[in-house]
């Protein structure tokens, strides 16, 4: 199993990131002081609350959570889209752990045995004939010799 995020890749929440102060703060983005309004305090810089952006597609970041890779902010939805695996059987983001097995990356949901359609983990299966059958299966399959060519 392998998580997706790496030391460089954090996710931080809407709490962290907006702050109220009342001195005067450069935006790290325009160069001019923040004074007398909400500074968002994000990567270790003051930004302006609409300054604070993703930056693959614009939207603001200040009362969200976000991931911060390479030194730029990324909203949820772009960071799954550019930076997580795709599952093998849906395609869709791999957000939380994979399965790692035959090769692919899969939802722990989508990796299934090819005879009973029951979930699998990557440590819990075996081939029969090319294709992946959990412990079980691959037990019924081998005693009946079934053919699986059809799975």
């Amino acid at each position: 199993m392998v998580d997706k995020k790496t030391k460089r890749d954090s996710a931080v929440s809407e709490h962290e990131a907006e702050k109220k102060v009342t001195i005067n703060l450069e935006c790290c983005v325009c160069r001019k002081y923040i004074s007398g309004m909400v500074v968002v305090q994000a990567m270790g810089q003051n930004w302006h609350t609409e300054h604070f952006v993703c930056c693959a597609c614009g939207t603001k970041l200040a009362n969200q959570s976000y991931y911060e890779r390479e030194n730029n902010p990324f909203c949820t939805t772009c960071y799954e889209e550019k930076f997580c695996p795709r599952c093998t059987l849906c395609n869709k983001p791999i957000v939380d752990t994979a399965v790692l097995a035959l090769g692919n990356c899969w939802h722990q949901g989508c990796f299934k045995c090819n005879n009973c359609n029951e979930p699998i983990s990557d440590t819990s299966f075996e081939l029969y004939r090319e294709k992946a059958v959990c412990s079980d299966c691959g037990k019924l399959l081998r005693k009946l010799k079934v053919d699986t060519t059809a799975f």
